[in-house]
């Protein structure tokens, strides 16, 4: 399977854009093609919400500062 552009899966998500850094996006990118070849894209357009949620609340506790 080719490797997901940002745009795809931007639409496969059901958002416009995906507000992140350029690496960021590359780690999304090869977590949904993990989704995508495991669940298939019906699954994936599914449960968009709640994998944008996940996404969220990984990127939230893997930045967090010790502040």
């Amino acid at each position: 399977m080719p490797v997901l552009t940002p745009e795809k899966v931007a639409e496969l998500l059901g958002a416009e854009i995906i507000p992140a850094e350029s690496w960021q996006i590359k780690k999304l990118c090869r977590w949904v093609e993990g989704i995508l070849r495991s669940r298939g894209e019906v699954y994936l357009r599914e449960n968009r919400t709640e994998i944008l949620g996940q996404w969220e609340q990984y990127m939230k506790n893997e930045f967090k500062t010790c502040a």
